[in-house]
């Protein structure tokens, strides 16, 4: 039995023992040494208290040593707290009583609730950071089709405008509509094959082909090539009066 530094010795009856547990993490080791100390406890009755301290401290690999104290006669009410000497090292123990044990309960309970509202409210913010950001991402998605609409729209104005400039740089005359569809049919049977076509135009009986590059979609068709590319790369080429592809 070792000695108590506490005052009314003989109303206690502590009993101390070294248990070791296996190797593993130290929280595993706690929980071994602890279903050991009362599994294997020497000592019966309803009054006895268990108290587990580590002697050893823990490292990876080894065995942790700890120490059992049991305690016989302690008034609940009232709690205990000394220090006790165990293989040269001297050990804390402290038994709070039961307003004490109340208290803690309480204040446990008010940090686990202060837990999960912080949780709560942690969640609630990545929820609506989350979709705000689905949000501003379905706007900047309707942003870009509408930009890639008017872009295309505007493309297509200004390749209007080209034809037309080129047309007019090449000075034609009015002609009826005639042969257009012909003109179409023969052309895609006709033309060159490495040469690729952006555009077919008919304008009033002249016919006229945007294609990439600088040589004739139709050879011997006398075409007549606008003096600038509609773009870069493309040229117009225009039919002459009475020519068919």
């Amino acid at each position: 039995m070792n000695d108590l530094n506490i005052p009314e010795r003989a109303a206690f009856k502590p009993f101390t023992r070294v248990i070791g547990a296996p190797p593993g993490w130290p929280w595993d080791q706690a929980r071994a040494a602890r279903l050991e100390a009362r599994h294997t406890s020497p000592v019966s009755g309803d009054d006895i208290n268990i108290v587990v301290r580590r002697l050893k401290p823990w490292m990876l690999g080894e065995p942790g040593k700890f120490v059992a104290i049991y305690l016989r006669g302690v008034d609940q009410r009232q709690g205990l707290k000394f220090d006790i000497e165990v293989q040269g090292q001297r050990i804390a123990v402290e038994l709070p009583s039961r307003q004490q044990k109340t208290q803690q309960s309480l204040h446990r309970a008010w940090i686990l609730g202060l837990g999960a509202v912080t949780a709560v409210s942690f969640a609630l913010m990545g929820t609506m950071t989350m979709q705000r950001r689905v949000a501003e991402a379905e706007r900047l998605t309707v942003l870009e089709t509408q930009v890639k609409r008017r872009a295309r729209e505007a493309e297509g104005v200004a390749r209007a405008k080209a034809d037309a400039a080129a047309l007019a740089a090449l000075d034609l005359e009015n002609r009826t509509i005639s042969q257009a569809l012909a003109d179409l049919n023969t052309l895609s049977l006709k033309r060159d094959p490495a040469v690729r076509l952006e555009a077919y135009l008919w304008n009033k009986g002249y016919w006229a082909v945007e294609a990439r590059g600088e040589a004739p979609p139709v050879a011997d068709a006398g075409l007549q090539r606008a003096p600038k590319p509609v773009r870069k790369g493309v040229w117009l080429w225009v039919a002459g009066p009475g020519d068919r592809p």
